[in-house]
Formats: structure tokens, C-alpha cells, sequence
């Protein structure tokens, strides 16, 4: 029997080893986790309302690489955009809903790949296709 070798990129992958995934946008205000609009049925005018408050006046791409690096990992995944719909980068017009056009008005995944790049991490960016804001994507729920 012949042991599967793995493509070369999913090798790559498998030889980092230890990384760290980073859930975090508009939903992180509210302190309950990204799946906070679908559990709690808030309201989607109300949640969107939270663009306003979302500063990012904490975050540095930077200082989290840095982190990573001295705990060992090689490798940072970030959500850049959520079910939720909300972008963490520049849109480029096909929305405004995105940090640029928050309160933060900035491009937080081009920090963050900058960040990562300046410290030897590997940026991953996790990316749905499921959005709540469009309705027509079956959800289970369970």
C-alpha cells in the first residue's frame, strides 16, 4: 500500500505546523463571537450601525506577528471577511462595507499582511462565500 503525498502547498502547510487563527471584526464589539447576528436574530440595520464604533485603534499587525513569532508559530490565518459580510480590507466599490469606510478607515488586511511579512509569519486569510446580508444561502440550524 502506498502512502499519499501531499501536493507541495499542502505540504508547506503541514511542515508550519503550529499557527494561529485570528477571528475578529464588527462582531468582536459585541464580545459574543462571530456568529453573533444569525444566533441572536439582532437586527441587521442594528449590527451594521456597529461599522461606527469599530475603530481598530488597538490593532497592530506588527505587535501580533511579533507575538507569534516568539511563541513559535510560522504562520497567522486572519478572517478578512466573515459571514457577517463585513471586509476587513478595501473593497474597491463593490461596498462600503468595509473597514476602510468604518470608523477604523483604514485597510486592516494590508496592515496585517505587512505585519506578518516584516516579522517572518506567514499570512493566511480566511475568506466565506456565505453571507448572511444576501439571504439566500441555506443555513443549518442546528
Amino acid at each position: 500500500m502506498s502512502v499519499p503525498v501531499p501536493e507541495p502547498r499542502v505540504a508547506r502547510f503541514e511542515k508550519m505546523a503550529f499557527g494561529m487563527f485570528v477571528h475578529w471584526g464588527l462582531y468582536s464589539l459585541l464580545e459574543r463571537g462571530e456568529w453573533i447576528l444569525h444566533h441572536s436574530r439582532m437586527p441587521e440595520a442594528e449590527y451594521r450601525k456597529l461599522t461606527e464604533r469599530f475603530t481598530a485603534e488597538n490593532f497592530d499587525a506588527r505587535a501580533l506577528a511579533r507575538l507569534a513569532k516568539r511563541a513559535g508559530m510560522k504562520y497567522i490565518t486572519l478572517s478578512a471577511r466573515h459571514h457577517d459580510g463585513f471586509s476587513l480590507y478595501d473593497t474597491r466599490g463593490l461596498s462600503t462595507y468595509d473597514a476602510p469606510h468604518s470608523a477604523a478607515g483604514r485597510d486592516l488586511i494590508a496592515e496585517f499582511v505587512e505585519g506578518c511579512r516584516a516579522e517572518g509569519i506567514v499570512p493566511f486569510l480566511y475568506h466565506t462565500t456565505l453571507d448572511w446580508s444576501f439571504g439566500t444561502a441555506d443555513c443549518d440550524e442546528a
